[in-house]
């Protein structure tokens, strides 16, 4: 490069100054839409329903915060089975399966 960082500037200025625009109109969207929908999620969805005008269907829509409680859940009962399993409880019924076998 001859003029170093300033000729890249003046050369490639105008393009990167357009890239910077997009790329900032693109996140700012994005973000709008993004609080749109964690928001008025529920609402968007009766709205789309409505305009339908379905009969006699059911729609069932869960959230991640849903999935997360339920995972949890499964989580605490796996645990609590190991527990149980750890503590010798079902070790014996193994042992002597396998005995007579």
């Amino acid at each position: 490069m001859a003029g170093g960082f300033k000729g890249f500037i003046d050369t490639y200025g105008q393009y990167l100054n357009d890239l910077w625009r997009r790329l900032y109109w693109i996140t700012i969207c994005f973000i709008v839409a993004f609080a749109a929908g964690f928001f008025f999620a529920g609402k968007l969805v009766q709205l789309l329903i409505s305009s339908f005008h379905l009969k006699d269907v059911t729609i069932v829509v869960t959230s991640p915060f849903q999935a997360n409680s339920k995972c949890t859940s499964t989580r605490k009962a796996n645990s609590k089975a190991e527990r149980d399993s750890s503590r010798g409880k079902h070790n014996a019924a193994l042992f002597a399966a396998h005995r007579g076998s």
